[in-house]
């Protein structure tokens, strides 16, 4: 039986999923392109994932209709600055080791549990 809380996170997932689209499209057109270096391209790509995230999240896997407010939107970017640096961190470590959009796909995966996890205790709780 799927709960509310299944739900929820799979609606997260789905989120997630667009976001890592969004950051990896970013990523691969600023690293192969124009060449910008790895770990620039990899914060600016997190970063539109990250602007993407905190809408879609608010509005559809939280469900949360409070005003936007300047605690809770720096309370979401923080956790998105930690996991940030969880990013960049295995990005950094798994790039001399694999195809670089690999590492930077393992990347993206380090950091959903992280999110998911501090957004709903702090940002986005009931």
């Amino acid at each position: 039986m799927i709960t509310a809380g299944h739900k929820e996170f799979l609606r997260f997932c789905c989120v997630g999923g667009l976001n890592t689209l969004i950051d990896t499209a970013i990523f691969a057109i600023l690293y192969y392109s124009f060449s910008v270096p790895l770990l620039l391209a990899n914060t600016a790509g997190f970063c539109g994932g990250t602007l993407n995230s905190y809408l879609l999240n608010k509005a559809w896997t939280f469900r949360d209709t409070t005003p936007h407010s300047s605690a809770k939107i720096a309370t979401f970017f923080l956790i998105a600055a930690g996991s940030l640096v969880l990013s960049n961190l295995t990005i950094w470590v798994l790039a001399p080791l694999m195809p670089v959009l690999l590492a930077k796909l393992a990347a993206c995966g380090v950091s959903v549990l992280w999110n998911y996890l501090l957004s709903r205790r702090t940002v986005f709780k009931p």
